[in-house]
């Protein structure tokens, strides 16, 4: 169900020398790229383009830094951002940097507007497997972040869910969604019949149950059925501008206050998932930390790259409203490691 690439992309953990590193000023910001990711036709304007001047304008591209855990679907991913951001994103594989590096590009040199955690083999709860991620969750509090498949796990995991075996794993087959409406569903259609049909490969799953209050579920298979790829028309799918009827778009603020005291998820959402329904997203509620179970970036998935473009807006609108609020300085919160820089976005 791979979409088959014939150019593989560099990573800047293929790199040892700092030097193949650059930092370039963009306007009020700082944009960091290795040149060797960036294709030639988009190497001059990447360069040249100026960053924010005005705090009621929205970024004319995005810098992502996607984080590889060692999974064929990175590039499948990659492909998308590159699209969407306007720019490439910046590949770093989970082992590549150290916390000080992390640190260092991020706070220092300020230069990622949002970050993409990869799908991966293995479980969060093994650190060969995971590398860097639950740091950058459980410390990055104040950057958009998108957890994909093990990137979902991960982040259910370091807020104290518990990662456990699912009824039965599913290998490339098609799942029918159910959402909320947050955001990051945004013009997506939801439920049975819908279109929003999406790939899963996993064996492992977010226990509903067991998620913490600040954790809430946004999406779920609407059935325990799955469907065959290879059985699945064209007229099946639904063209990413379908536009839905979603009603009023739920923020993280708005969630934030609905689910401030008490639990998580609703008795409705809790006697669904009990009836075999599988989690498919969670959201932080005060963090901008999004993951997915399924993978949007898959050619087979419906909407995925709808969902790729709103969490772009979400990171533009997260950086709009930072600038327009009295928070003027993007701050580092960490738990050991030196790593003490309050940098002016």
């Amino acid at each position: 169900m791979n979409l088959l690439v014939s150019k593989p992309f560099i990573r800047v953990g293929d790199f040892t020398k700092k030097e193949n590193i650059q930092v370039f000023n963009h306007g009020s910001r700082k944009a960091f790229i290795s040149g060797h990711l960036v294709p030639g036709h988009l190497e001059g304007s990447f360069m040249g383009r100026k960053r924010l001047e005005e705090p009621s304008r929205k970024l004319e591209f995005v810098r992502t830094l996607l984080i590889d855990n060692y999974d064929s679907y990175t590039y499948n991913i990659y492909q998308e951002l590159s699209v969407i951001n306007g720019l490439p994103p910046v590949v770093v594989q989970n082992d590549a940097w150290t916390w000080k590096d992390i640190c260092h590009y991020l706070y220092e040199e300020n230069a990622f507007d949002n970050i993409v955690i990869s799908p991966g083999p293995g479980s969060p709860t093994c650190p060969e497997d995971i590398g860097i991620c639950l740091r950058l969750l459980l410390e990055c509090r104040d950057i958009p972040i998108l957890g994909v498949c093990l990137g979902h796990q991960a982040l259910g995991y370091v807020h104290g869910a518990r990662v456990v075996h699912a009824s039965e794993p599913v290998h490339g087959r098609l799942s029918e969604i159910e959402h909320r409406g947050c955001r990051l569903f945004h013009d997506i259609p939801s439920g049975r019949n819908s279109g929003f049909k999406v790939v899963r490969y996993h064996s492992l799953v977010v226990d509903a149950e067991s998620l913490p209050k600040e954790l809430i579920p946004i999406a779920w298979t609407s059935s325990s059925d799955t469907l065959s790829f290879l059985g699945t028309q064209k007229s099946d799918v639904i063209p990413n501008g379908y536009e839905s009827q979603l009603g009023q778009q739920i923020s993280i603020e708005s969630f934030s206050r609905k689910f401030k005291s008490g639990n998580s998820f609703s008795l409705s959402d809790s006697e669904g998932l009990r009836s075999g329904k599988v989690l498919m997203g969670i959201m932080h509620s005060t963090r901008p930390h999004y993951g997915l179970q399924f993978h949007p970036e898959s050619v087979a998935t419906c909407h995925g790259r709808q969902i790729f473009k709103n969490f772009r807006e979400i990171t533009e609108d997260y950086w709009l409203r930072m600038r327009s609020s009295s928070i003027s300085e993007r701050k580092v919160h960490y738990t050991g490691a030196p790593c003490k820089s309050t940098v002016q976005i």
